[in-house]
């Protein structure tokens, strides 16, 4: 049914496919994030390195889409970080990982068995090292039962990042597929606490 859903929506045109700077009021540290626009209204972003120009996707969507998009970068992908098991955060993982059979493709422990093509397994506060950034894993129940956050702090003064895959939106969240309402509370009271 997921993959039905993504395939409604419409893939993007990946000649018109356009990425924007995540804004930042900081210094310039050590990544970028490029927002890149997929299917017809989601989002996977490009975390890259600043120093080795090696790059993260988080919910890649659409392989063509995060592969034409590295290349105009110059950017090399070394890994996918899946929020959750959904097609439209999921469905190029196996593009991704045909053209690029070395990638690193890390899920939640609660959805993997569910993603596709998942080499690595995270746990809730598990810390881990892609593209030589550091992230932590925020288990986040609520839309999915395995839902993840992934945390980005490099520790540099630059502002961390979390990206938060249809756990939290600018306007709200995500439906509550496999848990109750209170989870969601309880996954989103995470953020508040300031806790990892």
């Amino acid at each position: 049914m997921d993959r039905v859903f993504a395939w409604a929506q419409g893939a993007t045109d990946v000649q018109d496919c356009v990425c924007h700077d995540c804004p930042s009021d900081g210094p310039a540290g050590a990544y970028r994030i490029k927002i890149v626009p997929t299917l017809s209204d989601n989002y996977s972003y490009l975390v890259v390195n600043a120093s080795t120009q090696e790059a993260v996707v988080v919910d890649a969507a659409d392989g063509m889409v995060v592969r034409t998009v590295a290349a105009r970068l110059g950017v090399t992908l070394v890994a996918v970080l899946t929020t959750h098991y959904h097609a439209d955060h999921c469905g190029g993982n196996a593009d991704l990982a045909a053209q690029t059979p070395s990638l690193e493709i890390i899920a939640g422990a609660g959805d993997a068995d569910r993603t596709p093509c998942v080499t690595r397994r995270v746990g809730d506060g598990e810390a881990f090292v892609c593209a030589g950034l550091a992230f932590t894993a925020v288990e986040t129940p609520g839309h999915t039962r395995g839902s993840v956050c992934f945390l980005l702090d490099a520790r540099d003064g630059q502002a961390p990042a979390v990206f938060t895959g249809d756990t939290l939106f600018i306007g709200g969240c995500g439906r509550f597929f496999e848990a109750p309402p209170e989870t969601m509370r309880d996954s989103l009271a995470k953020f508040r606490a300031g806790k990892e």
